[in-house]
């Protein structure tokens, strides 16, 4: 049971496929490449119970390589874009339940993602996405349960040259859940002050500071859904213990909130930190063979984390 949880708790630390756009003034350029790390230090789970001996001791931690490729196309007059990318993470996750005893994974996720633009006059754009892809462990190979479908549709108004309102839905799991998101957000600027939210998912409040930096507080909700089918064989316990369950997939979210610094280092070429800690983290493991019940529920101690991105952008044509 234990491998099943490790194995559990390290594969909600993959971070979500598709990254949801904030609106500032980045808008001004298209992303081709992206490559990043992510750390995220060890944290304890939080026992309800208090006498849970298997999870008293235990923490989980996770450091991850993230990978972009883009490439935009322009259709009529730039009114139209079509952007097809592929997003690779490499996962690797700690979990630790004694000072010699921390076992580690290695995770990847992969998804095929196409985007759409098209403006409508000069105040609305609609814009259009789906993400298939396979999130999966090689040591044990590829099922049909690690396919997972991500979508969205959003409209955005510019309401005038300070403000731009956005709203539509996703389909994703920012709460751990596959499931329908209503969004609504907004972007104001006014002078050196940008303010973007698109609610429930993010905040970000930025000061531009020259044309080459930006720093301000930036708060993001993650989650995911990962299917369990080839964790530790539950028949070998089931033959002797007929109240065994097995973990088939789990649930997870967190929100990450801290500041960030933008940096425009030279050409087109953009850096960006982003630190600070990470609350609100829930896991949910669920046995699909019992009626959906969950096996177990557990809530993460806060904890600190790192995130330091290199990123390719290219003008807008004109």
């Amino acid at each position: 049971m234990k491998k099943i949880m490790l194995l559990s708790v390290l594969l909600i630390m993959v971070a979500t496929c598709f990254s949801y756009k904030r609106k500032n003034e980045l808008d001004s350029t298209y992303q081709l490449f992206t490559i990043g790390y992510s750390f995220m230090s060890d944290a304890k789970f939080n026992d309800p119970y208090k006498n849970d001996d298997e999870w008293n001791n235990a923490s989980v931690g996770m450091k991850t390589m993230d990978v972009d490729v883009a490439y935009p196309m322009f259709f009529n007059n730039n009114h139209t874009v079509f952007i097809p990318s592929v997003e690779y993470s490499y996962v690797q996750s700690y979990y630790k339940d004694e000072p010699k005893h921390t076992p580690k994974e290695e995770l990847h996720d992969v998804q095929g993602v196409l985007r759409f633009q098209q403006k409508i006059g000069s105040a609305f754009m609609v814009e259009a996405h789906a993400a298939p892809g396979l999130s999966f462990d090689w040591k044990n190979g590829i099922e049909s349960d690690d396919f997972i479908m991500r979508g969205g549709l959003t409209l955005d108004w510019k309401f005038n040259d300070k403000l731009t309102v956005r709203g539509g839905a996703v389909y994703d799991t920012p709460f751990g859940k596959q499931e329908i998101v209503p969004l609504l957000g907004a972007t104001y600027q006014t002078g050196d002050l940008v303010v973007s939210a698109l609610l429930p998912l993010n905040v970000d409040i930025h000061w531009i500071v020259n044309r080459e930096v930006a720093v301000g507080v930036l708060g993001d909700v993650k989650g995911y859904r990962f299917n369990l089918q080839n964790g530790e064989p539950a028949d070998q316990y089931e033959a002797t213990d007929p109240d065994f369950q097995s973990v088939d997939y789990l649930e997870y979210s967190r929100v990450d909130l801290g500041p960030i610094i933008y940096w425009n280092i030279f050409d087109n070429f953009w850096f960006d930190i982003h630190s600070g800690v990470t609350l609100r983290k829930q896991y949910s493991f669920y046995d699909t063979k019992d009626e959906e019940m969950p096996v177990g529920n557990r809530s993460g101690e806060p904890s600190f984390f790192l995130s330091v991105n290199t990123r390719y952008r290219v003008p807008m044509p004109e």
